[in-house]
């Protein structure tokens, strides 16, 4: 199978190391519900450091158990060109097979049957395919997580369907699902569906016998991902419309609430006058209650004067003293009326104090909203500007690869 990166200079022809299904077992019987043995290799592994010239990604293992023709078997691969070499119908195929059904494939893509049940062995009821893949060099994925060797398995039955486990270099599983597997196999950039990577006997019969040069072009794309390519640049920029839509949406939208936040303002501006007036208003009233209280003691006191100096005119004076206390109580009605008044200025200025902390609350509310929109914005914009420059690259791709 085709890895980037993978060197050809010096290939040694070789065929890979096979484990028949009696050496699994002293008495030469094997049972179909042992699991694979991932010990012995995770041993070998420990023994030797990790290994940077390594070629990340590569196949170190395969083994399948009642898979098509296969009872059980079991291929040490080496790190450079590995053949498999065998009669018509010894099972070849199925250990490509065995590989893209691994590494994600579907029962379709091998060209053999739409169903993964019936690549189960006549007779079983499960079967089950483990890959092992070097996860050493400069391209491993992380290997905190998973050591130096990641392990797929892939087991299904007739009526269970089928399910993934994800093992590291130790024996643990780290994860059963298929999106672990698909970010693995991007990371490394194996391509099952690619006939570049997996070219199985149908694809390859097909492609040289046809004579139509539009199935040529469209094996073209597919091999090369052009196809995708191009799939992708029109998601982009569907993607990229769209945000600015939305962004020109979002900026109509903040001058709306800027308008909002000018009268806003401009009521609170109000609201903090009318504060400012009814604090004068009782400044006014307090200095109002004592000018006519001074008033008053300095009638008084010359009233009195009178009354010592002028003994013989006690009668004058009573009546002007009675004309005095009358005018009295006509100040005191007055003042009355004044503190009625001021009390009708001091309700208005609570209502006006509510109206006030009402509009500062929906003042706070709104800087919130506001700060939270300008949040917004921001990562809609950083989106646009990350899909622009991503239309850009996938852009000069395309121009590169069809130059």
């Amino acid at each position: 199978m085709p890895k980037r990166g993978s060197s050809t200079s010096g290939i040694n022809s070789s065929v890979p190391h096979k484990k028949s299904k009696n050496s699994e077992s002293t008495n030469g019987h094997y049972d179909e519900n042992t699991p694979f043995n991932q010990s012995s290799y995770s041993t070998q592994l420990s023994e030797k450091g990790p290994d940077l010239h390594k070629n990340a990604g590569s196949i170190l293992r395969i083994s399948v158990k009642n898979f098509m023709c296969h009872t059980f078997l079991e291929f040490d691969f080496n790190e450079n060109l590995n053949m498999v070499i065998g009669n018509n119908g010894s099972g070849k195929s199925a250990i490509m097979n065995a590989i893209t059904l691994t590494l994600g494939g579907r029962a379709t893509s091998t060209s053999r049957c739409s169903n993964i049940g019936r690549f189960i062995q006549h007779g079983k009821s499960m079967a089950e395919i483990s890959v092992v893949l070097c996860n050493q060099g400069l391209e491993a994925i992380d290997v905190e997580r998973f050591g130096r060797s990641i392990t797929i398995i892939r087991k299904f039955s007739v009526k269970s369907g089928s399910r993934y486990m994800i093992k590291n270099e130790y024996g643990k599983t780290v994860s059963d699902k298929k999106d672990m597997i698909e970010t693995i196999v991007a990371h490394f950039n194996i391509q099952v569906d690619n006939p570049m990577c997996m070219l199985n006997q149908d694809t390859a019969k097909n492609f040289l016998n046809t004579k139509s040069t539009k199935e040529k072009y469209n094996f073209f794309l597919k091999a090369t991902q052009l196809q995708k390519m191009v799939d992708d640049l029109e998601q982009n920029t569907i993607e990229v419309r769209n945000a600015k839509l939305s962004l020109t949406e979002h900026l109509k939208k903040r001058k709306e609430l800027q308008a909002q936040q000018e009268d806003l303002q401009a009521q609170l501006k109000f609201a903090q006058s009318v504060r400012d007036a009814k604090s004068n208003a009782e400044n006014l009233q307090g200095q109002l209650e004592w000018a006519e209280v001074v008033k008053l003691e300095h009638t008084l006191a010359d009233i009195e004067k009178k009354v010592v100096e002028c003994g013989f005119a006690v009668e004058e004076y009573t009546k002007k003293r009675d004309a005095l206390i009358e005018d009295t109580k006509n100040e005191k009605t007055k003042r009355d009326e004044l503190l009625r008044k001021a009390q009708e200025v001091a309700n208005t200025a609570i209502e006006e104090k509510r109206v006030h902390d009402e509009l500062e609350r929906r003042m706070k509310t709104f800087n919130k909203d506001r700060r939270d929109l300008l949040n917004e914005v921001n990562k809609f914009e950083k989106e646009l500007q990350l899909q622009v420059e991503l239309k850009k690259k996938l852009q000069n791709k395309i121009a590169e690869m069809r130059r």
